[in-house]
Parts: structure tokens; C-alpha cells; sequence
């Protein structure tokens, strides 16, 4: 009897949890945060690890995308543990990820290079593709924001490869956006530093790679920053 209320509890917060996730795709932030700060208290009453993380994690996301940085670094960094705790290396990495970008918010870029780094490392653990190209595209997106440009161009590089021979391939918009903007950024410190306006034809062909990619129809690929 025991083991049957505690699978119905899990499943009931596993819809609740998708819920979540539905809302803050349709741009619902708020509705989302409400419902996984529920999930997160009924999974804390009953000890239940697995789903606190998970709601964590989305509460990270949620204040991220309502600019409370400061709460989203707190979620994020404690989903991180939780998970870490729990031997779950793909919520881990998950929940790295979305702690580098939210240090990076913050202005703490070296916490961000440190969170993305430890992401990449755990990625390689895992099967799927998808953990190893949200991790090397969060590495290069701490990078560029260190000014550290090559070592940006070659994680966001290595994040499109591995997209790209992934079975099925996965979407490479993402990373080569961020590969426009650290090109972009690179030249305004070039420009500003140097004196000398840089060639600007790697930007360009940047540009055009992203905007074709932006015409293509719409198919399923790597889901960003969420689990």
C-alpha cells in the first residue's frame, strides 16, 4: 500500500512538474514558478529528493527569466548539490548549466567558466549528446563574457560539432548565435583597444550562417537550459 501512494504522489508531481514546464513555454513565467515553488514543498514534507532538485531547477529557471538573478543562483546551486547527492549526473549537468548562465547575469564570470568547466566534465559521463552541446555552448558563453575569445570559439566550435553528428542531429542555433556575438564582442575590444577597426568578414559570414538557420523550418532539437 505504501509503495502504491508513493508512486502516486510521484506521478502526481511529475504532471505538476510538466505543467511547469508547459507554462513557462508559453511564456507564463509566473504560473510556472508558483507551481514548481508547490511541487518543491509537497517533495520537502516527504522527503522527497528527486522532485525537490527537479523543482528547484525549474524555480531557477523561472527567476532567471523574471531577472531575480539572486534567487535563481541560490536554486540553481542548491539543485546542483541535491543532485549531485542523489548520483543524478544529468540533472547535474542540467543544473551547471543553468548556474553558469546565471552567474555570468550576475557578473561573476570566473563562478560561471568554473560551473560550465565542471558541466563539461560531467557530460562525458553521460549517452546523450544533448548534456555535452548545453555544456560546451554555457562553457563558451562564460568565455566570451571573459573576454577569453579562443578558448570561447572553441567550446561554442566543439558544441556545433557534436550537435551536429548527433543521431538524430541536434539544433545548432544556439551555439552559433553565441559564436556571432563572441565575434561581435571580440571586435568592439579590438576596435576599442586597439584603435584599428578589425576585418569584420568572419562577423558576416557569422551573421548569415545564424539567419539562415533563423529561415529554416522549425524541427525538434536540443531543448536549452531545461530538463
Amino acid at each position: 500500500m505504501g509503495i502504491d501512494l508513493h508512486e502516486r504522489h510521484d506521478k502526481e508531481l511529475d504532471a505538476l512538474l510538466r505543467s511547469a514546464h508547459a507554462a513557462l513555454d508559453r511564456g507564463d513565467v509566473q504560473t510556472g514558478r508558483q507551481t514548481s515553488q508547490t511541487i518543491f514543498k509537497a517533495a520537502e514534507a516527504v522527503g522527497n529528493r528527486h522532485f525537490e532538485a527537479r523543482a528547484l531547477l525549474c524555480l531557477a529557471h523561472c527567476d532567471r527569466m523574471l531577472s531575480r538573478y539572486r534567487r535563481a543562483h541560490r536554486a540553481s546551486q542548491r539543485a546542483a548539490q541535491v543532485f549531485q547527492l542523489l548520483g543524478d549526473t544529468s540533472g547535474e549537468v542540467m543544473a551547471l548549466t543553468t548556474h553558469a548562465f546565471v552567474s555570468i547575469n550576475l557578473g561573476r564570470n570566473e563562478e560561471a567558466v568554473e560551473a560550465a568547466l565542471l558541466s563539461v566534465r560531467l557530460s562525458q559521463f553521460l549517452e546523450k549528446d544533448e548534456h555535452s552541446v548545453l555544456s560546451y555552448n554555457a562553457l563558451g558563453v562564460a568565455y566570451f563574457w571573459s573576454h577569453s575569445f579562443e578558448k570561447a570559439e572553441q567550446a561554442l566550435r566543439t558544441a556545433i560539432h557534436m550537435a551536429e553528428k548527433a543521431q538524430p542531429a541536434l539544433s545548432t542555433f544556439q551555439p552559433r548565435v553565441n559564436q556571432w556575438w563572441t565575434e561581435v564582442i571580440r571586435l568592439f575590444y579590438e576596435r576599442y583597444y586597439v584603435g584599428a577597426l578589425p576585418p569584420l568578414d568572419q562577423m558576416r559570414i557569422l551573421r548569415e550562417t545564424v539567419l539562415a538557420l533563423w529561415q529554416r523550418p522549425k524541427a525538434p532539437g536540443t531543448v536549452w537550459e531545461r530538463r
